[in-house]
């Protein structure tokens, strides 16, 4: 005897109706709409909900909308918010409540969405960017503090030579040179060694979190001459804004002033006077006469300059007076202004997980715009000073073979909010509607 098979064909309408029938609440409100109302409570119920072909909808101002139960939701978001975009709460609500209504809908929706995770990795928060400007404390006199770091790669020169190490002195915007043939530490504790040789040994050096400025070796050239080596959070070049906005001012230069690409680590030496002999506007001087307290003569003007131009006596100590008034009046408007610009610096506690905005840097002309923004999730083991944060990845993780550690701004971090469970999200939602 074959066995009888039993074909069942669920459809849409039933799927409607079956989910209103196992849902207590719904339940309820079938029922005391299915008869005349007899006290308060369903003289409300009658006031606000209606029966429809056995289905029980909301009454709204734009008409009736169904009433989803609560195991129906989380369904109804992923089919309006997963697969419809990721759009934001304003959209997803929007779309919803066209046909849908539910208590807390905008609360249960706005859970949803933070608590999802493409949107997590992938989506920045909208609006101003949060964060203050902190200056940097400039000592008034030269070589105090010195910024650093490599600008390139260049077309490989005749020589040899593929990038340039800049080297910023703080106080007098003084620019040091030189082409070297890679961004190993050699070369930058070579080039330290010349500088040091003529004008002594800074108290400090601020640079970028490259290899060649957090190796064994630099650390080591740093605590045996008694420096202090300041190295700037994570993906955050305005940290080390001196150098950054001197590199955009050696670019302009060379690819004005360079023929041909391969001979560009010849030009140096005029793009270098260039920039030490023109007034800095912050200084309102050249960082020569600041540095050395007179104006240097260029090869090229110099006998001109001797017939038509009388050498004038320079009190040193007021040029370098004026230098620190000029310059503590720009740091104040620079802060006023990147404030005004910014939001309100956002906080976090240790022990919290954030995620860090990847910084996206290659050269493998791959298109890395759908990558995901953020990685993580790391946990915040300390708070520093001027907005700062030590992250860690997380204990117990494999996600890489040696565990992340990092100093970055918080607007490089974003809290990470866990997936709430179903359950947990829809009871939060009802008793917030209660």
């Amino acid at each position: 005897m074959e066995a009888e098979l039993l074909h069942v064909e669920v459809t849409d309408s039933d799927w409607v109706l079956a989910a209103q029938l196992n849902d207590e609440r719904c339940k309820e409100i079938h029922q005391s709409l299915s008869r005349e109302p007899v006290d308060e409570s369903d003289r409300r119920v009658h006031n606000e909900y209606a029966l429809k072909d056995n289905r029980v909808y909301r009454k709204t101002t734009q008409g009736l909308r169904w009433v989803v139960p609560k195991s129906s939701r989380r369904g109804i978001l992923m089919f309006y918010y997963d697969a419809a975009g990721h759009f934001a709460v304003e959209k997803t609500l929007e779309s919803v409540a066209k046909r849908y209504w539910f208590p807390s809908m905008r609360h249960y929706i706005k859970n949803y969405i933070a608590a999802c995770l493409p949107c997590t990795y992938n989506k920045k928060p909208s609006g101003k960017v949060p964060g203050n400007l902190y200056s940097i404390d400039k000592c008034n006199v030269p070589f105090d503090t010195l910024h650093l770091d490599h600008l390139g790669p260049f077309v490989k020169s005749k020589r040899g030579n593929s990038y340039l190490i800049v080297v910023v002195d703080a106080f007098t915007k003084f620019v040091f040179l030189k082409a070297i043939p890679n961004t190993k530490t050699a070369p930058v504790i070579k080039f330290l060694n010349e500088i040091i040789e003529s004008f002594g040994v800074p108290r400090r050096v601020i640079c970028d979190r490259g290899t060649a400025f957090t190796s064994q070796s630099f650390t080591s050239f740093c605590s045996d001459l008694g420096v202090k080596r300041v190295l700037c959070a994570t993906a955050t070049p305005r940290a080390n804004g001196q150098v950054e906005r001197m590199n955009r001012v050696i670019l302009s230069a060379l690819s004005t002033s360079v023929d041909n690409d391969q001979n560009w680590d010849k030009e140096l030496c005029k793009v270098k006077w260039g920039i030490n002999s023109s007034v800095s506007s912050v200084t309102g001087k050249s960082p020569y006469e600041v540095f050395f307290g007179y104006q240097l003569r260029g090869v090229n003007d110099a006998f001109l300059t001797s017939e038509i131009s009388e050498t004038q006596p320079v009190n040193h100590m007021e040029i370098r007076s004026e230098v620190v008034k000029r310059i503590q009046e720009q740091q104040s408007t620079k802060k006023k202004y990147y404030d005004r610009r910014h939001a309100k610096e956002k906080t976090f506690a240790v022990g919290q997980q954030v995620l860090v905005h990847r910084v996206k840097c290659s050269n493998d002309g791959q298109s890395k715009k759908l990558e995901p923004r953020y990685q993580g999730p790391f946990t915040v083991t300390a708070v520093l000073t001027n907005d700062r944060y030590v992250v860690e990845d997380l204990k117990g993780t494999e996600r890489c073979r040696k565990p992340y550690k990092g100093i970055c701004p918080s607007d490089k971090l974003k809290a990470f909010n866990t997936v709430v469970s179903s359950s947990e999200s829809e009871t939060d939602a009802e008793n917030s509607h209660a």
